[in-house]
């Protein structure tokens, strides 16, 4: 596939807030197997049951879409694991997928 910024962003990850609350994710990261890592923006605030797109590539932050500005894809084919840490770089939520039948996506 070819590596424009349209394409790479159709790679992301999807974070759901499932609490009845708004969450800040100021200071959380997402990080994948090999130490690639997404700071979330410090005001970004994730609202009550509501889902929020990280993309891999580049574009503008929005309230359910935020873009990592990687010119690069970020998620291997062969699998990898998402890791969702706090400040304090607890763990507070992973997804690990391995590639079936010649091509990945990152479901959990």
């Amino acid at each position: 596939m070819a590596r424009t910024n349209a394409h790479v962003n159709v790679e992301y990850i999807s974070i759901r807030n499932n609490t009845t609350r708004p969450l800040s994710l100021k200071g959380y990261r997402i990080r994948d197997a090999a130490s690639h890592v997404y700071y979330f923006p410090p005001t970004f605030t994730l609202k009550a049951r509501s889902t929020v797109l990280v993309h891999t590539g580049k574009g503008r932050n929005s309230a359910n879409h935020l873009y990592w500005g990687s010119g690069n894809y970020i998620w291997n084919n062969e699998g990898d694991t998402a890791r969702l840490q706090n400040s304090l770089n607890k763990v507070i939520d992973f997804c690990t997928y391995k590639a079936v039948a010649g091509r990945a996506a990152l479901a959990c």
